[in-house]
């Protein structure tokens, strides 16, 4: 009974009668506030960095002259598929070549028009994916807690925890930038997708654009 008397005591408000409990365990819980304060700051700017949809809307200029300059290949294309075409003769391949190089590039000039929108779309589902798993966390999960028990491993590893923490913050940042930017990268990914000799660079746009705007959900999990 004597040693629950001050976990008890604890629970209750500060008074005369128990100003030897109150004191140490509101110094505790100030010191824990001071120690908790950067953590909980940088993890609010991380769980933005990771919720909040990039801000596309600001490059949307930048997208209209990024697919008007591509408008220009169109022209190019098209009347290549159609040389190609006329002059196949009786050939049978080489009509269905020319067939097929018209059809990727009449599906290229619907992609690339529409890429905004695409971009817009994919954006806000990545952001959902990361709000559905962050939401699932306790607000508390992240910071220094009163555990006793584990207190002292607790702020040995706050130091590296708070420098992990900064590293994130900052690489996020910059994913936040790349991000943003790729609504008018998008549109050349997709028209050097659509050129079998340029096939490879196409590819690997599209793929990075996809990674750096699903990189956090994968870091929520």
């Amino acid at each position: 009974m004597l040693l629950l008397i001050p976990c008890v005591a604890a629970e209750e408000e500060c008074g005369i009668t128990n100003l030897a409990v109150c004191i140490p365990q509101k110094l505790f819980e100030y010191a824990l506030s001071l120690v908790n304060a950067p953590l909980e700051f940088c993890m609010s700017k991380i769980k933005q960095l990771l919720s909040e949809p990039v801000n596309i809307e600001q490059y949307k200029d930048i997208w209209s002259v990024m697919t008007y300059l591509i408008s220009f290949f169109y022209v190019l294309q098209i009347v290549f598929s159609g040389f190609s075409l006329i002059v196949s003769g009786s050939s049978y391949a080489k009509r269905e070549i020319a067939k097929e190089s018209l059809k990727d590039v009449i599906v290229m000039i619907i992609l690339v028009q529409a890429s905004y929108y695409l971009y817009a779309a994919a954006v806000e589902m990545a952001s959902a994916l990361s709000i559905g798993v962050l939401n699932i966390l306790h607000d508390n999960f992240f910071v220094v807690t009163d555990n006793i028990r584990g207190l002292g491993l607790e702020l040995i590893l706050v130091f590296p925890y708070l420098t992990n923490l900064i590293i994130s913050m900052l690489l996020l940042s910059l994913r936040h930038i790349i991000a943003s930017m790729g609504v008018f990268i998008l549109p050349a990914g997709i028209f050097l997708y659509s050129v079998p000799k340029l096939r490879a660079y196409g590819k690997l746009i599209v793929n990075l654009l996809g990674t750096v705007l699903f990189i956090p959900f994968i870091y929520s999990l």
